[in-house]
Formats: structure tokens, C-alpha cells, sequence
């Protein structure tokens, strides 16, 4: 589903369908798209082994001051426990990165759990594009924003369903449903990025024209 929003999200930037070998040219490279992607990724897992003890390539130093991976996941647990607490529920946490709803089972938080691979994926698709960097700003980090806020309604979630004991049909979970709603959003994000980005071009140039026809 993402692919094919990607491709009609690049294809709104243009009137003509686009093709492999136009989209570097047209302004959006999808080679670089890919690169950033794999490196964005596979950086954060390098990133996590020189902060993980037992690791190879361990730094203490980085594991205590600057351990952002960890940060975050102790931030979703908080934030989740926090608002179930709020909503009346008995919340325990056996360590800062794990959460459970008293009576139940805990949700412990994973490296592959704090969304890395969505905000990984949206990063490069950011960077890939050929509009400003002002431009840019104004949309990754309303969008990192927003992934971190999905990611905490599905711990909390799946804190609810092991507390409530819920029952999926077939192999289809919270896991699976969160999955799909994040790269939905992802998508429909990428087509509002694109799509606003060429409305705003034409604007430019119907100004533009404007002023040259008025100069005449």
C-alpha cells in the first residue's frame, strides 16, 4: 500500500504519469529514497549496538549520555502508563521501559517497538524530494510527532488487550493492526507532502506570470 501511494504521491507533482527513469529528473529520486532508508535503518541498529552492554562495540559514554534510542522507548512507557493511570487503571512498571495494567501480563518495549522503521521510512522520503529545506522542516517533524503518538496508542492498547484477554481472529493482532494504520498514515502523508508541494508551485508560477503579464 505504501509503494503504491508513494508512486501516486510522486505522480502528483507532475501532469504526466511517472516513470523509473523520470523521477530523478522530475525532482523526487527513488534511488536515494531507497539508500536513506536501508542507512537511516541499519544506523539506528549500529547506533543501539555501541549503546547496548554486551555489545562489541559498547560505549559507556554513549550509553549514558547520549542513549536517544533509550530515552524514547522509557518515554512511550511513561507517557502510555501515565495516560492509563489517568483513565482509572492500576499501572506497574518492573523496569523504566516496560509497562503493565495490574493483573496482567507487561508490555515490554524493544528496539524494533518505537516505531524507528516508519520514522526511518519518512525521513527518506523527506530528504528524497526535491522541494526546500524550509519546506522540509515544516513537515518531518509534524510527522515524527505523529508516529511517536501512534506508537504510544499502541502500547496502550496492547497493555488493554492482554489486561481484557482479548481474541484475534486468525494471526491478524493489535500488532498487525497498528502496523497497518502507521504506514497508512505514513502514505496518506506523503501524498498531502507532494500534493501541497505542487499546488504551491503553481501558485509561484501564476504569480509569476501575473506579474510578467502586468510589466508588459
Amino acid at each position: 500500500m505504501v509503494i503504491f501511494v508513494l508512486y501516486k504521491a510522486v505522480s502528483e507533482m507532475h501532469s504526466k504519469p511517472v516513470t523509473p527513469a523520470s523521477l530523478k529528473k522530475k525532482g523526487f529520486n527513488i534511488i536515494l529514497f531507497i539508500l536513506l532508508y536501508i542507512v537511516i535503518l541499519q544506523g539506528f541498529y549500529f547506533y543501539v549496538g555501541l549503546i547496548s552492554p554486551g555489545g562489541r562495540l559498547f560505549s559507556p559514554f554513549l550509553s549514558r549520555h547520549a542513549n536517544f534510542p533509550g530515552w524514547l522507548a522509557v518515554f512511550i512507557a511513561k507517557t502510555s502508563g501515565f495516560l492509563l493511570q489517568f483513565a482509572g487503571y492500576s499501572v506497574y512498571q518492573r523496569k523504566p521501559f516496560s509497562l503493565a495494567i495490574a493483573g496482567s501480563s507487561g508490555v515490554t518495549i524493544g528496539w524494533a517497538c518505537i516505531g524507528v522503521g516508519a520514522i526511518s521510512l519518512w525521513i527518506a522520503f523527506i530528504a528524497s524530494h526535491r522541494a526546500p529545506v524550509r519546506y522540509k522542516l515544516k513537515w518531518i517533524l509534524p510527522g515524527i510527532i505523529l508516529l511517536c503518538i501512534l506508537n504510544i496508542a499502541r502500547v496502550i492498547i496492547i497493555a488493554l488487550s492482554l489486561y481484557y484477554r482479548w481474541h484475534y481472529p486468525m494471526h491478524f493482532d493489535v500488532h498487525t493492526g497498528f502496523n497497518v494504520l502507521t504506514y497508512s498514515v505514513i502514505a496518506i502523508f506523503m501524498y498531502l507532502f507532494a500534493g501541497n508541494y505542487k499546488r504551491l508551485n503553481q501558485s509561484k508560477k501564476n504569480n509569476s506570470a501575473g506579474i510578467d503579464v502586468s510589466m508588459h
